[in-house]
């Protein structure tokens, strides 16, 4: 995965891509939530008694996660370098954007043309180039979806419709699917002959919601006969493996720049390619590669200068695998300073976490949680200081970057979603060490805070919007519904403990656990498909990029492998291994460190060391790269407070910038690079418009533009040709009748529900034939994720296309030649990718310096110095080029979450850790007195002071830590309303919010609804 940002697409070919300097092997991921793991004493400390001239020996025990150190060291990170990274490249990419949106503007009035053209700049991963252009589609589609003679009796033209829609927020029934329903209420049995079908249902079926039959239907059948199908010795090898990938995880789940680069190869392949499409992706791709690798080599050099890697050595190294948590939350190069904030607060999660999970005592947890609540420095181990620290400068630079910019002050905002994290670490800690074994329930309303996401989100949220609204930030503050349950799937995906909980509440068997769990999962994602459709408080880039960031929990944690814990996405250097879920919070040992005349055995995560160094990010190179590229916003370095202080010292250090516009002179190559994009856009564009007549054709072109990461250069055309579509189902459904992939791709991309009536039994079952069409159940199995609570068709379009997919066989490694592959479209979305590549190489440049430069990865040794992993989450959160400063600031943010994480989790005694948390808070006494100091009194200080989401993320790790360390174990329902906070989401999205928001409103901040 971490190859999405490393290697760019070649014209011709693509290769794979392997670290130089590694082979590497899976991880099992930990089956645990916060898992502490057993204590070693490993030494004795010796304290002299006055009295009696006796030596008095102290042992304090250390835990350890025994993670494996990172393999992304700076050298290597800043070694990156994309070819994309000229302005040739974003003249050539702009050029072939037009193109491209000639061809959506003139694509066939046809539905299906336009909504498979929607799709294809979706899955080509340049649908963002074309919003406007896809909504205007989508909007007519939406008019006429009553004309069904283009989609009668096509259940790939229906599930199409149903899916795109759906996926654009238009509220289109389950019913569309009644035609194909028999009367047992089933799908008809001769669609699951169609396999290109049965997968248009099967993704369709996703998009549904609470209470839909026909949709869980509809993924019943279509899984059912994807299983019947994998099994058949005569199977189409091409369609086996998109029937594999879909079981594995349908689009819906998937994030589109990490999908992207797979579709690619795919698209190249198919008959229908479109080469303008194709190599508009592909250089997309490519410029957003090198804006990838300039981001990622400056987070890695944030990274290593916190020292946060270095001195943390019991806390994961996970800079590489935060930063992917970025790219897949906030993917488009507009969200630079997004991903970066990303990246930076779940690196700095992960030292957090670690610290409370893994390291500290109880009192220094919540020594550590009380220093997050008073915003203060406290007396306590040095490792702990240094965390504390490096949570404190990422919190103050954010807030300050946001005054600048949006002259709104969210200190205290930011500094409490942090204070609400520790403190659910702190509850979850608390469990331990009592010994309680919380309810799946219980568990679930701690965890949903502890896993991070929320602050995360808060922090996105900050980096991202433009104005940042009062109601947003108090909406933000009152824990909605549609932020536990998203949250709910993170942690859900993040660790197994909660299978360990529901086997201790139910006795049931590991199996059975986790098969409650994954499919509890599904259910969640309907609940939150319908508060999707409700909701009109937060911005459609908000939503968009906490699905992004619960995609990414999707892709990372896939298939039970930890991506984030064992060193970045499959890439390891240690024998894969199964992790205990025995108990939560399971610790296990770490080597002692000496602070002053007393020496404490610390816990230890054993993390490997992260192999994206400075000087590897640094060389990052991408003929790609471009200094602005569509809607890229400059960014500028602005003057910021950044000090280091430690146990036994204090060095304050203000470094001021001036003003500079990060532009650079653009080579021919990278002019030529930059022209052939946007001519290739263009092209694109004019297959959309003028040669996607039919509607399947359309929706087809839609999902192949998503699925190569190109929809979003194609966002007015997609929108277009949808509205064109589902206008068009009132009169004309031809196109889709009896058609299970047309009628899944349509419910996909345009949520109408009663489409896949015709394909199901008048039992509600799916019609078994469906299951003999894979690409049909691929497209209802898609679809049926899109499905909402309650929404029985695309429920059982879920079972029906899971369990058939699954029957398909899973060891075949052929790659899926498309007959129908666009050359336009697989060269653009080839193009784009690279361009945009580029971009994030760029960014990472500069994330990897300024991480080198703020010395945590050097100085904190036993936390996780995991920069590119910290810019990988804001580039998944804010992928496009205007998000640039979003995905900086998030970067950091995650960035120093991981190694605040690791002082809880792993280093900080709680008596540490409790002063830790206080000296955090103390920030906070302006704020609650209610005086707002000068600005100078601000420089005065050497920092500007952000508060609140640091104080509560240090606060819930405090609460973990006193579980923990007085043996607590908690219940379900008090572990999950401790983690939402600890699991930091609310930090990223307070970060990604005031990073991208203008004006910013006052006010945002976490409370405790779901407690």
């Amino acid at each position: 995965m971490a190859s999405c940002f490393i290697a760019a697409i070649p014209v011709s070919s693509f290769t794979s891509f392997q670290h130089p300097r590694l082979v590497v092997v899976p991880q099992r991921a930990s089956s645990r939530i916060r898992v502490h793991k057993p204590v070693q004493c490993l030494a004795t400390s010796k304290l002299e008694s006055e009295s009696d001239d006796q030596t008095l020996v102290v042992k304090q025990t250390r835990r350890s996660g025994n993670y494996p150190p990172s393999i992304w060291n700076d050298d290597y990170l800043q070694s990156l370098n994309s070819v994309y990274t000229g302005e040739i490249y974003t003249r050539q990419a702009k050029c072939m954007k037009e193109k491209v949106r000639a061809m959506i503007e003139n694509v066939s009035d046809q539905t299906m043309d336009q909504l498979e053209l929607i799709d294809t700049l979706q899955r080509l991963g340049v649908s963002y180039h074309f919003v406007i252009e896809i909504e205007k589609i989508l909007e007519k589609v939406y008019i006429n979806r009553n004309d069904v003679t283009w989609k009668k009796e096509n259940l790939y033209a229906v599930s199409l419709e149903f899916r795109v829609l759906r996926q654009y927020g238009y509220n289109v029934p389950q019913e569309v699917f009644n035609s194909f329903i028999d009367e047992k209420g089933n799908f008809k049995v001769y669609l699951c002959d169609d396999i290109n079908t049965m997968l248009s249902l099967y993704e369709a079926s996703y998009y549904s919601l609470e209470g839909e039959i026909i949709m869980e239907e509809a993924w019943q059948f279509t899984t059912k006969h994807f299983k019947s199908f994998l099994v058949d010795d005569d199977i189409d090898l091409n369609l086996a493996m998109q029937v594999r990938r879909a079981l594995e995880l349908p689009l819906y789940w998937r994030t589109s720049r990490v999908g992207a680069r797979w579709f690619i190869d795919i698209y190249e392949r198919s008959k229908d390619m479109n080469n303008i499409l194709l190599e508009f992706a592909k250089l997309d791709f490519n410029i957003m590669q090198g804006i990838y690798q300039q981001e990622l080599k400056e987070l890695s050099s944030w990274w290593k200068h916190s020292g946060l890697g270095e001195k943390l050595s019991f806390a994961r190294d996970r800079l590489v695998a935060s930063f992917l948590w970025g790219l897949g939350t906030a993917c488009e190069p507009q969200f630079g300073y997004c991903r970066s904030i990303i990246t930076k607060v779940i690196s700095l999660l992960g030292v957090i976490d670690d610290i409370y999970d893994v390291y500290g005592t109880f009192n220094e947890l919540e020594h550590f949680a009380d220093a997050v609540d008073r915003w203060d420095i406290i007396k306590a181990m040095k490792q702990l200081e240094i965390c504390f620290l490096a949570l404190y400068n990422f919190v103050h630079e954010m807030t300050y970057d946001i005054l600048i910019e949006h002259n709104s002050d969210v200190l205290l905002n930011i500094k409490n979603s942090w204070l609400d994290l520790v403190q659910t670490y702190m509850v979850e800690d608390k469990w331990y060490r009592s010994g309680y074994k919380p309810t799946l329930e219980e568990f679930m309303q701690t965890a949903w805070k502890s896993v991070g996401a929320l602050n995360v989100i808060f922090h996105t949220y900050l980096s991202t919007e433009n104005p940042i609204l009062q109601k947003e930030l108090e909406y933000l503050k009152s824990d909605p519904d549609i932020l536990y349950w998203s949250f709910s799937l993170v942690r859900l995906q993040d660790d197994l403990g909660t299978s360990s909980c529901y086997m201790h509440e139910t006795v049931a068997s590991e199996e059975v656990s986790r098969e409650h769990i994954n499919d509890r999962v599904r259910q969640i994602w309907k609940k939150v498909n319908g508060y999707i459709a409700e909701e009109s408080t937060l911005s459609q880039t908000t939503i968009e990029m906490m699905l992004n960031l619960v995609r990414m929990s999707h892709c990372i944690y896939l298939g039970g492998v930890d991506g984030h814990g064992f060193s970045g996405f499959r890439y390891s250097r240690l024998v894969p291994r199964r992790a205990s879920n025995s108990r939560i919070r399971k610790h296990k040992p770490l080597a002692m460190l000496k602070i002053e005349s007393e020496t404490v055995v610390r816990r230890s995560g054993n993390y490997q060391p992260s192999i994206w160094d400075n000087d590897y990010l640094q060389s990052l190179r991408s003929d790609y790269a471009v200094a602005s590229y569509d809607l890229i916003v400059c960014f500028f370095k602005v003057p910021f407070v950044h000090f280091l202080l430690f146990f036994s010292e204090i060095a304050v250090n203000l470094y001021t910038f001036s003003h500079t516009e990060n532009l650079e002179t653009l080579s021919l190559q990278e002019e030529i690079y930059t022209r052939h994009a946007e001519n290739l856009k263009e092209k694109t564009r004019d297959i959309m418009i003028n040669n996607a007549s039919k509607p399947l054709d359309q929706l087809e072109l839609i999902d192949t533009l998503q699925r190569l990461g190109l929809a979003y250069h194609f966002n007015t055309e997609i929108n277009n040709t949808l509205c064109n579509v589902y206008n068009k189902n009132t009169t004309d459904d031809i196109w889709k009748k009896g058609n299970l992939h047309a009628t899944s791709l349509e419910f996909r991309l345009l949520s109408q529900h009663e489409v896949f009536s015709s394909f199901q039994e008048k039992t509600g079952s799916f019609k078994s034939w469906l299951c003999d069409d894979v690409k049909a159940m691929l497209s209802l199995y898609e679809a049926s994720y899109y499905g909402l609570e309650g929404e029985n068709i695309m429920e059982e379009a879920w079972k029906f296309t899971t369990r058939h997919l699954n029957n398909i066989d899973r060891d075949l490694d052929l790659i899926l030649a498309m007959q129908d592959m666009n050359p336009i479209l697989l060269e653009l979305a080839k193009l784009d990718f690279n361009i945009v590549q580029a971009l994030h190489q760029q960014e990472l440049k500069d994330m990897s310096s300024w991480w080198k430069n703020y010395g945590l990865g050097e100085k904190m040794s036993f936390a996780r110095n995991r920069l590119v992993e910290s810019f990988l989450w804001t580039v998944g959160i804010t992928l496009e080029p205007r998000f640039r400063y979003c995905r900086r600031m998030l970067t950091k943010v995650i960035s120093l979450i991981t190694v605040i994480d690791d002082v809880y989790d792993v280093y900080g005694t709680l008596n540490k850790l409790e002063l830790f948390t206080d000296g955090v808070d103390s920030e906070a006494k302006w704020f609650h007195s209610g005086y707002k100091p000068t600005s100078e009194e601000y420089m005065k200080n050497g920092w500007i002071s952000i508060t609140g989401p640091w104080v509560g993320l240090l606060q819930a790790y405090l609460v973990e830590a006193k579980w923990f360390h007085s043996g607590y174990k908690p219940t379900m329902e008090e572990c999950m309303t401790n983690a939402l906070i600890s699991i930091a989401c609310p930090m990223l999205i307070v970060n990604a919010y005031l990073s991208a928001a203008n004006p910013i409103c006052e006010g945002i901040g976490i409370s405790r609804k779901h407690s």
